[in-house]
């Protein structure tokens, strides 16, 4: 299983540098991490697919902290009923790019 991240910005598990950043140093997964990066060539391809499929969403608001339970889902929450109930039409995604809290 990938290493939890400590809410410190230092884990950087999922891209190109997992295992090899400063931020690694003393971590006990840092092998498991270093023999499994993913390939660059991987990462440009998601990021091709993530910024195609979301394309035609003209506004984007990112709610983002390297800390759990300060609020980012209820904020978000909020933004887009509010933003709802003025007539826009509202889609959210809740993805956890820094790692498992």
């Amino acid at each position: 299983a990938p290493p939890s991240n400590t809410g410190d910005g230092g884990c950087v598990h999922g891209t190109e540098m997992q295992g090899k950043a400063e931020g690694c140093e003393g971590c006990p997964s840092k092998s498991q991490c270093a023999s499994s990066a993913p390939s660059p060539s991987l990462l440009k391809k998601e990021t091709l697919d993530i910024t195609s499929s979301t394309s035609s969403i003209t506004r984007k608001i990112l709610i983002l902290s390297g800390k759990g339970g300060v609020g980012k889902s209820t904020l978000c929450s909020q933004i887009a009923f509010t933003l709802s109930e003025r007539g826009y039409n509202v889609g959210v995604m809740d993805v956890d790019i820094f790692g498992p809290s």
